[in-house]
């Protein structure tokens, strides 16, 4: 018959006030203890990298996040200085027209596209 070791964690009671002792058998000898499967310092560590690497990627993606709301933030910014532009070059060209022909396309999507931006 084999020996059976027990696993040589300790983890915390069902309360958070004491310890005991993991109930499994201990099947993988490492660092001069048995440990279980999941106790076994070389599982925790994999699991402790695993946790590392997705905590990495989510923290890099809410800066991606962040840096494109600033980047709308800062366009948003400038929203109304630009509707200004498009309304003065607007004026410009009607006083334009005026002394002589202008094709009209360019004029009406610039007006077409300045209606857009002022009538969400």
């Amino acid at each position: 018959m084999t020996e059976q070791h027990k696993c040589a964690q300790d983890i915390s009671d069902d309360f958070g006030a004491g310890f005991r002792d993991c109930a499994r058998h201990g099947t993988v000898f490492e660092d001069g203890k048995w440990w279980c499967k999941q106790h076994s310092p070389s599982s925790t560590r994999a699991r402790q990298a695993a946790s590392d690497l997705r905590r990495d990627e989510q923290t890099h993606r809410r800066h991606e996040e962040w840096e494109r709301k600033q980047e709308r933030e800062r366009r948003a910014e400038c929203f109304p200085e630009l509707v200004a532009a498009l309304q003065a070059w607007l004026d410009w060209n009607g006083q334009q027209m005026k002394l002589g022909p202008i094709p009209d396309r360019p004029i009406e999507q610039t007006r077409a596209a300045l209606a857009k931006a002022e009538n969400p």
